[in-house]
């Protein structure tokens, strides 16, 4: 950013024609994404594969609509099923 060099940040990032949230980050860390180093993967197997690869992916093969219920559905199940009201839970 070499219209940092005589403006302030918010400035420099106008003239730049980017956010002052963008000219922050590059000015806290100037490193371009590709060059800054990969994030670990997975530190340990995923306890719950073989029951996702057996169960989840199959029903999900079979029904290719099917949705994830959201937490107000949930919400309301559960009231339903306890008999306690959706509104109770906060």
């Amino acid at each position: 950013m070499k219209y940092r060099q005589n403006n302030s940040i918010e400035v420099a990032a106008a003239k730049a024609s980017i956010s002052r949230a963008t000219a922050y980050r590059i000015k806290t860390d100037a490193h371009l994404p590709s060059q800054k180093q990969k994030a670990r993967g997975r530190r340990r197997p995923d306890p719950l594969e073989h029951i996702f690869d057996a169960e989840v992916v199959p029903l999900l093969k079979a029904a290719p609509g099917i949705r994830c219920p959201s937490s107000d559905h949930l919400a309301q199940i559960g009231s339903q099923i306890s008999g306690v009201s959706a509104s109770s839970w906060g």
